[in-house]
């Protein structure tokens, strides 16, 4: 019987190798060091690079960055597709929000998700406002109400901001508000035609709009004074007419309810108090005082 030479395995306690075994195990062992060193390497490498990058731009940087950012998202400068929810005042102390804010909220995008390169500057132009807003009209007609919105924006971006084009301002803000109202969004059709009516108080189209969602959001004391301003304006205007009359039952019914409802309250309340006494409020007669 032969016997082979065999070695203590350098790792393990009680195992033996042949040498041949023993070379092959060091070989695998020395390869795996390595790569593990190689990989050592290449995170410090990257943990220097990314160190190195941090520190490239001091706090000046950062300020000066987020000033060109709050720049682009100025109203007046950014292009109708940004889709930008921030909202300032523009000259001539017209309130106004970016084109298309409206249109990409409702697809849940905000700024954070709108890419810096989508923002640029557009020229003031009435005519190419004039026609947007012609396409905004067509759009409202064949009931496609989210590209009316787009368009009406777009035309708004355009639109210059002096005080011989508040009205036409005013129509477009109007006219998106129109398309909320469609899309039954009453909430954005009076913050719309709150800028509209800023823009021009005497618009009857825009008070009988924000009446109208005044209304909707049971608002009705609101909605009585929209269409009180309306008949103000023109009161030979038949439709303001009507609504005012219609409107203004409808408030009356709701305000006595409303005293209904709290004499109810009031008489429950007293009848506890007097209750408590074995006496109710039907022992007493209500009077006029004589003179």
């Amino acid at each position: 019987m032969e016997f082979a030479e065999v070695i203590d395995h350098p790792d393990i306690p009680g195992e033996y190798l042949t040498p041949t075994e023993l070379t092959a195990y060091l070989e695998k062992k020395a390869i795996a060091k390595a790569q593990e060193e190689k990989l050592q390497q290449e995170q410090q490498k990257a943990a220097a690079i990314a160190t190195a990058i941090s520190t490239t731009y001091d706090q000046s940087d950062i300020e000066e960055r987020e000033q060109q950012i709050t720049a682009s998202l100025n109203p007046c400068l950014a292009h109708p597709a940004s889709g930008s929810r921030n909202t300032s005042n523009t000259q001539g102390g017209v309130k106004d929000s970016n084109p298309w804010r409206e249109d990409v909220e409702d697809r849940g995008l905000g700024p954070e998700e709108v890419h810096p390169s989508a923002y640029r500057t557009v020229t003031k132009d009435g005519k190419r406002a004039t026609q947007l807003k012609e396409l905004g009209n067509a759009r409202y007609k064949s009931q496609d109400y989210y590209e009316g919105i787009r368009y009406y924006g777009k035309a708004l971006a355009y639109c210059p901001v002096d005080a011989t084009h508040y009205h036409a301002r005013a129509v477009c803000r109007s006219n998106r508000g129109a398309c909320y109202m469609a899309l039954g969004k009453h909430r954005l059709v009076v913050e719309e035609c709150t800028c509209a009516i800023d823009l021009d108080p005497r618009y009857v189209r825009a008070l009988m709009r924000r009446a109208k969602a005044y209304e909707l959001l049971d608002r009705l004391e609101d909605a009585v004074e929209d269409l009180n301003a309306a008949v103000d304006v023109d009161k030979s205007y038949v439709p303001a007419l009507q609504e005012q009359r219609r409107v203004n039952k409808l408030y009356e019914e709701k305000t006595e309810k409303m005293k209904t409802e709290m004499m109810s309250k009031l008489k429950g309340f007293g009848n506890t108090i007097l209750g408590k006494f074995g006496m109710s409020l039907d022992n007493f007669k209500l009077s006029h005082p004589t003179k």
